[in-house]
């Protein structure tokens, strides 16, 4: 069974733009090898939220799991959006 709306959209976000978010989030961190960062594209079915929003989860080495989020779809993020989510 797959899912074509909610959360669980079968689209997935840009690869190119994914890719971009990941290299920024590893620079603002400093973040090593040993790190992982994740990038998705969550569509909201909160009144409160803005729709669609990208969600950057970061496992860090001897530190609990962090995610943060940023209104948009990955591809309209820019690096300021990026790092004032990690900031936030």
């Amino acid at each position: 069974m797959t899912l074509d709306h909610g959360p669980f959209r079968r689209d997935r976000a840009d690869p190119d733009a994914v890719e971009r978010i990941k290299r920024w989030v590893r620079t603002a961190l400093g973040l090593g090898e040993a790190d992982t960062v994740s990038v998705n594209e969550i569509d909201c079915a909160d009144p409160a939220c803005p729709g669609r929003e990208t969600v950057i989860l970061i496992l860090r080495e001897g530190s609990p799991a962090r995610s943060c989020k940023s209104p948009g779809a990955a591809v309209v993020q820019t690096r300021p959006t990026v790092e004032k989510a990690l900031k936030g």
